[in-house]
């Protein structure tokens, strides 16, 4: 609403403002969310590992810890694109 009220223009052009709105809002709060739990989030939601994960976050914890592994460089690289 407040997109059409702002915007005087047609009505396809207003429809498209507000999908791309919605668009970016949900995949910020995607990349946002994903963010929390991968780089500042401690510890694992699994609690059969006795608390030895506890100080790691979830990407030091991935593939124990080796770096440029495949599965790092494909968390790394799909959200870019």
């Amino acid at each position: 609403m407040l997109m059409s009220s702002l915007v005087v223009s047609s009505d396809d052009r207003r429809q498209t403002s507000v999908s791309v709105y919605f668009m970016h809002s949900a995949a910020s709060i995607f990349l946002h969310v994903t963010y929390h739990f991968f780089h500042w989030k401690k510890g694992t939601p699994f609690a059969e590992d006795q608390g030895i994960y506890n100080t790691l976050t979830w990407w030091e914890q991935m593939d124990n810890g080796k770096q440029l592994t495949r599965n790092r460089k494909f968390l790394t690289v799909v959200p870019v694109v």
